[in-house]
């Protein structure tokens, strides 16, 4: 009706677009969302990545995570993460070491150690190995809730599977 769309309205329309299988439209609008200045909310994000991985763009859903990320709104969707990788998994997707050590970083970040070391587990699963830089963010959150034989033993697993810096 020639009125300015808010973030709100833009996001409901963008999450129309994506159920109705429209996502270069939601697309279009998101970026245009941003141009105008109104900032997305973790559900518009949602609904977007969503339907990036719905239509098997996956590079697209992990490119507006880190967008995301940059905004400081990707803490509110790690469980959406988890999601996003059993997907990717079904779908015959593997997740990159990248996608791993972004959620890795981010659990560790907020305390959330049994949520990285879930992560650290699916990565050993699917046949990758994490570096020392991984290792070394679980052996530091260990250690900075005082829970030192757990951090030791992490560090023998590292020493143990040939973790480096160049892997």
């Amino acid at each position: 009706m020639g009125a300015p769309l808010d973030s709100d309205t833009y996001g409901t329309l963008i999450n129309g677009l994506c159920k109705l299988g429209k996502i270069g439209e939601a697309k279009e609008l998101f970026n245009e969302m941003e141009t105008k200045g109104c900032l997305p909310s973790v559900v518009t994000y949602t609904s977007l990545i969503h339907g990036f991985c719905q239509t098997n763009n996956l590079d697209e859903a992990v490119g507006l995570f880190e967008h995301m990320k940059t905004k400081c709104l990707y803490l509110q969707l790690f469980d959406g993460w988890m999601e996003l990788l059993d997907l990717m998994v079904s779908k015959r997707h593997k997740p990159n070491s990248i996608t791993y050590s972004t959620l890795l970083h981010g659990f560790c970040e907020e305390g959330m150690l049994q949520e990285a070391l879930e992560i650290l587990d699916r990565m050993k699963l699917q046949g990758m190995k994490p570096d020392a830089g991984l290792y070394g963010k679980v052996i530091s959150s260990f250690c900075n809730i005082c829970k030192f034989q757990e951090a030791a033993n992490f560090l023998d697993e590292m020493v143990l599977r040939g973790a480096n810096l160049t892997d």
